[in-house]
């Protein structure tokens, strides 16, 4: 498909979108015939043959011979039936029917057969008296699975202390009526799931509802239930009560979320799940932020293991890579303990992803999506590879990279004929127009185990996950005030307002195997591995002007236009295989084991970005036939060819010895080796001729160097757009030198290789104290790390080579303490502990990179130093009796930070730096973080009426404070001058954050309401480099009436709050089969990120403060005062309606 028109999307793209729209509609019809097909009818009869011969037993061990030669499965409460003997049984190819009646005859056995079930409960010897005078109360409800809330028909209820019971109906359906009044406990079983019990009302004269969800059970033995016509097997995952019982159990401060809490809610990856988490936010949708904490100050880790960074410019993991469908449950350590990673500050992040089951099971899923201003609407586009939907370029785009020779030892380039760089790259540089279609995405999970030998079973969890999605935004862009240009003069003229037309494409994979090897009780042995792959496509078109008056600018419309061809590609695969051996009397000696193997790749195959100039409306190439250097260095256009590999490798051994029950030591090593390789080719298209020029020479040479004097063909160099699916060959490249020419400049300091080790030791004791109310962890990590790192840089005019190594030892003690009440439903925390914070590669190599996508540049600081940081917390905690999935806490946190590393804006306003927004980092030197937070989650049960009962609130926040200071420092630091700061915000700090949201779940129904809402405060995205007011200066003060340098110098960038509010309801159609609407940013706020002209790290917006004259003669208009938006655009509300089946 060749894109022939920027205006509209061409006839071969509508053709291959109405193809793909038709495989959609043949892949959904398919799979609704297949779910509508899977219940054909398989025979269960009552006249199948049994045989038995049995003497002194009881009926559980009888139904237990004849559930195993039927096709039927028997569900009953064998702690009852063992209770009834048998004499002596002899039957002889009896029919099913016939022995059961016989049963039910001499041992007042009942028996319901539904479908492929049977349930067995004692007949009713008594009755349970009504007093005469009072009505009795009704207790009903219905018996569904967890996860799929699928009808149980034949589950065992029964009341407690007493002889009445009975077993669900075919829909699942239980009823007690005319029951004296009071309270009942519900006990109920079924096989394959883990009994569970209820507390019930019965109320005179009324009926009261009580629905049950069963969990499945997790025993070593493979369980298969016969439910109707096909068999399912019951898969749990993680729940509300199994993640509430880890927390409370945790020997620190932590916080979690379970898949049941997950299954609630509209979030489509593990960056929108951790908003719900108390005390964390998220920055660009995609990095978490603990307590406030910017995201370099955190650590992720995936089944165990640490995982890598995922980011070029900065020390993060981007959440958004991970689909909901494969994630179990999240838990956030907040506190810092001997056996954890030192490198961590604002917390620790585990995500477990969902894992092998005793089972065999199979489910899938389908989803479809609508993004408001993007789903049917027109977009930019380019022609890819043929395996962009999936997230593979296909080598379309790598070609320069294979092709053209790279640097010598000396660091010098062999030159390359220009036809053999011609033709070295892809010709299809024409962008266009192509309409959005729906996102989509599908998953499956197969879940499957069997027995290798008399104890040992092997599991097996297999989920394929795609995804392709679509987005449209629309990107306003402003530096400096409104107008600014038309009043400030020369600190000003620099300002720019862009409006950016932005499509992303991007379709992504995601493959999980997870084995689990039970050898026996006391040792098994398990194998995860997660493979990744996500391919964005991105095209940009951009349209700049000056920020200056209307009428100003009505005269000459100077427009530059920018169009952006990007596509990158993230692939991750993260493998773990980990051992748990228990040996010893009462398995006091613990062995874990864990062996990592991490390796990231990013891909940005040739990136390009047109560049065009104009007035009025007419554009032609900018490059050479600009003055400026940056036009000059960027050329006509440009193409630009990034990877980065990293690969880690990760070993473990824990060992806990159990000297008492009250007494535990722990003791272990950990290793990590990190290896990281990045690369840059940068190619740019001029006029020829240009070898040798001094580029930067361009702003005072005269006018005919832009046609080589005369000499350029001015058709062949002006090229407009509308040429530009024919710019790329031998006629706009001739060999005599009249056209263009394509220039590597490439240089040796565009690549880095680097590499970390780190090697730890600790040791640690578990005491209970006070007759097991006081219980205190405590003891010592040791950590020797080194960083590495090779690059080359400018020195004398001269390329040599550099290498940083950075080694440190650090020693980090922790306690954490924890005091059970005597009930031991309310318990206090407090902990303390030391970590680190280490400068990632990219942070300290001089290495400097453009955003084009974003209009940043980014370089690395090498003189960085490692933050070193105590952590204090204390924490309360109440775990209410009578409602286990229900928790109160409350907790305080305080943070002391030397030599905290913060993001810098190092970015001038004026003409002495026309360049775009340049981003680097230092270290302040110290800072303080303090604050509180609380979590809530609470049902409405109390609360009279059967409606309430099934409704429940989860409430969770935080209030933040930070003051970072850095004492003042000349020219010759780190950074170039700055002026001192003190008590200011830390970057990347929120001031609160705030989680709530209302759940509502009839399991009898099937239906599943949740309404959800986030909030966080304004941060800081980067810091300027001067942080007050007064150290900016007046534009008025400097010498000779000129302004002082710091006049020039931008101020914060402030990422404002965003109110956001999503809704989720989800309902099942019949069994198994779910259908769910998710409706996410119902609110749909802009992100807006503001300059923070008045330093005071506040949004005060701008506004006009009068009609003023303007710097230049016979200009005047309104003067806008105030914080100026730096960056503004919507996402869109989303919504997705999907489909989940489970066989």
């Amino acid at each position: 498909m060749q894109i022939k028109s920027k205006k509209i999307w061409d006839q071969s793209q509508k053709r291959r979108s109405h193809a793909l729209f038709r495989q959609a509609l043949t892949i959904c019809f398919c799979w609704l015939m297949l779910i509508s097909t899977a219940g054909i009818a398989q025979s269960y009869n009552l006249s199948e043959k049994v045989t038995l011969s049995v003497t002194h037993t009881n009926i559980a061990d009888v139904l237990e011979v004849l559930d195993k030669q039927t096709n039927f499965s028997f569900t009953y409460s064998k702690t009852t039936l063992r209770k009834i003997a048998v004499g002596n049984i002899s039957w002889q190819y009896l029919s099913l029917q016939q022995a059961l009646e016989e049963l039910k005859n001499r041992y007042q056995l009942n028996y319901l057969p539904i479908g492929g079930t049977i349930s067995f409960s004692i007949a009713e010897k008594q009755t349970l008296p009504v007093h005469s005078e009072t009505k009795g109360g009704t207790i009903k409800g219905r018996i569904v699975d967890f996860e799929t809330s699928q009808p149980l028909p034949g589950a065992s209820v029964q009341l407690e202390g007493t002889v009445k019971g009975t077993v669900t109906d075919t829909r699942g359906y239980y009823e007690f009526r005319d029951l004296p009044i009071g309270k009942y406990n519900l006990l109920i079983s079924y096989i394959g799931y883990l009994r569970n019990s209820i507390l019930a009302m019965a109320e005179e004269g009324k009926s009261n509802t009580y629905d049950i969800k069963m969990t499945a059970g997790k025993s070593l033995d493979a369980v298969i239930i016969k439910a109707g016509s096909r068999r399912v097997s019951p898969v749990t995952f993680s729940t509300d009560r199994e993640i509430i019982s880890e927390i409370r159990g945790a020997n620190a401060v932590v916080s979690g979320i379970s898949n049941e809490q997950i299954n609630k809610m509209a979030d489509r990856n593990a960056a929108e799940i951790v908003k719900r988490i108390p005390g964390i936010t998220v920055a660009d949708d995609r990095f978490i932020v603990i307590r406030g904490m910017n995201p370099r100050y955190n650590q992720t880790y995936l089944n165990g293991a640490l995982a890598p960074s995922t980011e070029l410019y900065t020390h993060a993991f981007a959440l958004d890579l991970l689909p909901t469908p494969i994630i179990d449950r999240i838990l956030i350590f907040k506190s810092p303990t001997p056996d954890v990673y030192g490198d961590v500050t604002g917390g620790s992040v585990k995500i477990f992803t969902k894992n092998a089951q005793p089972v065999r099971h199979f489910d899938i899923g389908i989803q479809t999506g609508i993004r408001t201003g993007t789903t049917f609407k027109e977009g930019n586009t380019y022609q890819g590879g043929h395996l962009d939907w999936l997230g593979f370029d296909d080598g379309t785009r790598t070609a320069p990279s294979r092709l053209l020779p790279g640097f010598a030892a000396n660091y010098g380039k062999a030159p390359v004929a220009q036809v053999k760089m011609l033709q070295a790259f892809s010709p299809d540089i024409q962008n266009g127009r192509k309409m959005m279609s729906p996102d989509i995405q599908g998953f499956i999970n197969y879940f499957d185990n069997v027995r290798v030998s008399a104890h040992a079973r092997l599991y097996n969890f297999t989920m394929v996950n795609y995804t392709r999605e679509n987005r449209i935004q629309q990107v306003y862009r402003q530096t400096g005030n409104l107008y600014s240009m038309s009043f400030a003069g020369m600190t000003q003229d620099a300002n720019r307002i862009t409006h950016a037309d932005q499509s992303m494409e991007k379709g992504r994979l995601n493959i999980m195997e997870n084995l689990l090897l039970k050898l026996n009780e006391h040792h098994s042995i398990e194998l995860k591995n997660f493979f990744l792959n996500e391919g964005n496509k991105n095209t940009s078109v951009s349209i700049s002007q000056y920020n200056q008056l209307p009428k100003q600018d009505s005269a000459q419309q100077i427009r530059s236009k920018d169009i952006l061809e990007n596509f990158e590609q993230r692939t991750l695969y993260s493998g773990n295989l980990r051992g748990i051996h228990q040996v010893g009397t009462n398995r006091r000696h613990h062995v874990a084991w864990n062996l990592g193997y991490n390796y990231y790749r990013q891909l940005i195959p040739d990136q390009r970005n047109i560049r065009f100039f104009g007035q009025n409306g007419f554009f032609n190439a900018a490059g050479s036939n600009m003055t400026s250097y940056r036009d000059v260095f960027l050329g006509m256009m440009n193409r630009s060819f990034i990877t980065n590999n990293e690969k880690n490798y990760q070993g473990a051994l824990d060992y806990t010895y159990t000297i008492t029950p009250l007494l535990k030591i722990k003791a272990g090593a950990y290793g990590l080796f990190k290896n990281r390789e990045v690369e840059r080719r940068f190619f740019q298209v001029n006029r020829a001729g240009l070898d040798g020029v001094n580029l930067a020479g361009f702003e005072f040479a005269p006018p005919g160097i832009h046609d080589n004097y005369g000499w350029s063909d001015p058709n062949l160099i002006q090229f407009k757009e509308e040429e530009m699916n024919r710019v790329w060959s031998a006629g706009y490249f001739p060999a005599n030198g009249k056209g263009l020419a394509i220039y590597n400049d490439s240089q040796p300091t565009d690549s880095y290789v680097a590499d970390e080790r780190n090697l730890a030791f600790y040791a640690m004791g578990d005491w209970q104290l006070l007759n097991k109310r006081l219980n205190i962890i405590g003891g010592l990590r040791v950590e020797h790390d080194r960083q590495r790192l090779s690059v080359a840089i400018v020195q004398n005019g001269a390329f040599i080579p550099l290498l940083l190594e950075k080694p440190l030892n650090v020693w980090l003690p922790s306690v954490n303490a924890t005091y059970s009440f005597a009930d031991s439903t309310m318990l206090f925390r407090a902990g303390y502990g030391k970590t680190v914070n280490r400068p990632e590669f990219r942070e300290i190599s001089p290495f400097s990179d453009y955003d084009f996508l974003n209009d940043l540049t980014i370089r690395g600081n090498p003189n960085l130093l490692t933050a070193r940081i105590d952590n204090y917390d204390l924490r309360w905690e109440w775990y209410p009796k009578a409602h286990p999935g229900e928790i109160i806490n409350a907790g305080v946190f305080y943070k002391y930070l030397t030599h905290p590393i913060e993001q810098i804006r190092d970015d001038q306003s004026g003409a002495v730096s026309f360049l775009p927004t340049n981003i680097s980092y230092w270290n302040a030197d110290k800072a303080v973080v303090y604050g509180i937070e609380a979590e809530v989650r609470k049902s409405l049960s109390f609360i009279p009426g059967n409606v309430f009962r099934n409704l429940s609130i989860m409430l969770n926040g935080a209030l933040i404070r930070s003051r970072a200071s850095k004492a003042p420092v000349g020219d010759s630091a780190q950074q170039g001058f700055y002026s001192a700061f003190k008590n200011r915000q830390l970057q990347g700090q929120a001031p609160y954050v705030l989680n709530t949201g209302l759940f509502y779940e009839n399991p009898g129904w099937g239906l599943k309401f949740s309404l959800t809402y986030n909030i966080s405060g304004p941060t800081i995205n980067a810091v300027s480099k001067v942080s007050t007011k007064e150290g900016h200066g007046d534009a008025e003060t400097g010498p000779n009436g000129n302004p002082t340098a710091q006049a020039f110098i931008r101020p914060n960038l402030l990422e404002l709050p965003r109110h956001q509010l999503d809704l989720s309801i989800s309902q099942r159609l019949f069994k198994s089969m779910n259908v769910r609407l998710n409706i996410q940013n119902l609110l749909d706020q802009a992100v807006r990120i503001v300059e923070d002209q008045d330093y005071d790290n506040k949004y005060t917006a701008e506004k006009n403060t009068g009609y003023m004259p303007g710097a230049y003669p016979g200009v005047s208009g309104p003067l806008y005062k105030g914080d100026n938006i730096f960056r503004r655009f919507n996402t869109g509300r989303y919504m997705a309606l999907s489909f989940t089946y489970a066989f």
